[in-house]
């Protein structure tokens, strides 16, 4: 058993129950090997994630790795990859591509114009002698 001194005091961690012993263990090191077992896409968001704030970000690491105890590997994986691609590397992204099953979707088109867009109102327009 593990058991954990502070001051004076122990922690023997038989005593707790097994999924708090288990968010003990899977420290940011645990994490980072985790998500090379998955994949590149992966590894880079859990590398993201945990790079600032580690410890505010530990548990939403911990909870996308969960994601491959409901979702194959291979769709964490391309979730991973769709979060890292639409820049937002969170647990709640990654959890909706998963549910939403888009993990394997082309990302979306441009559908740029060649129209620019209306910025500075009617005012604009008629001061360069154009009508609203």
């Amino acid at each position: 058993t593990h058991v954990f001194k502070a001051k004076g005091r122990q922690t023997d961690f038989a005593d707790y129950p097994p999924d708090k012993v288990a968010f003990l263990q899977r420290t940011p090191v645990w994490c980072r090997a985790r998500a090379k077992e998955v994949g590149p896409g992966c590894t880079e968001l859990i590398g993201e994630l945990l790079g600032v704030n580690v410890l505010h970000r530990l548990r939403a690491a911990q909870g996308i790795l969960g994601l491959a105890g409901r979702h194959s590997p291979e769709r964490l994986e391309a979730a991973c990859r769709r979060a890292m691609e639409a820049g937002d590397p969170t647990y709640r992204t990654v959890k909706g591509i998963l549910v939403a099953g888009t993990e394997a979707s082309p990302a979306p088109e441009p559908t740029g114009s060649d129209t620019p867009a209306f910025l500075h109102g009617p005012e604009a327009l008629v001061g360069a002698g154009v009508q609203p």
